[in-house]
């Protein structure tokens, strides 16, 4: 599942970057991106050991299905910042 969505997203920047399928446009840019979010969600929770087809299962609006304390946060929520330099450093 998770290789076929890289593959499709391959396939479809692939084609932008070599002019070929409908022309590049902000929507289709918006789409992309929102996909490319998705895809790495998925992977990172592989990695992480969840399996993501729990996800997909239970919907949005539904109580967890699984049996861990998993929480998703959007990454554009989430703040990243510097850490504060040590005194006597600029």
């Amino acid at each position: 599942m998770l290789s076929q969505h890289l593959r499709d997203l391959h396939r479809e920047f692939s084609d932008w970057i070599n002019g070929r399928g409908a022309p590049f446009s902000v929507e289709q840019a918006l789409r992309f991106e929102r996909r490319l979010r998705h895809g790495i969600a998925r992977a990172a929770l592989l990695e992480l050991g969840v399996d993501p087809a729990a996800f997909d299962r239970a919907g949005p609006d539904a109580p967890p299905a699984w049996p861990a304390n998993v929480a998703l946060f959007p990454a554009d929520r989430i703040i990243r910042r510097k850490p504060a330099p040590e005194r006597g450093q600029p």
